[in-house]
């Protein structure tokens, strides 16, 4: 599947219009998830943070989008800095 990453996070196309975050590279300390990215010149919905898609990372706060579903194992795993992440409504899978 189409990849892209913006603002050091790695989004990949799981579907023609839906999308998950699967690590990150250099991440900003304050993480700002978009409901939607553009893979391929085609809108994917962010529904989906992989496992340890952010592990050991500097980052002090990470909002997310109401669009996201599932938040898989240690997706946050050993970040020390994290003050806080907002888990929408919209998860139902963590």
């Amino acid at each position: 599947m189409a990849t892209v990453t913006i603002e050091g996070i790695n989004y990949q196309a799981i579907s023609s219009s839906t999308a998950k975050i699967t690590s990150t590279s250099t991440p900003p300390l304050d993480v700002v998830i978009p409901p939607t990215v553009e893979i391929g010149g085609v809108q994917h919905t962010v529904i989906e943070i992989a496992y340890a898609a952010f592990a050991y990372k500097a980052v002090n706060t990470i909002s997310l989008p109401d669009t996201i579903e599932t938040i898989a194992t240690n997706a946050f795993v050993e970040m020390d800095g994290l003050s806080s992440v907002n888990i929408p409504k919209s998860v139902t899978s963590i």
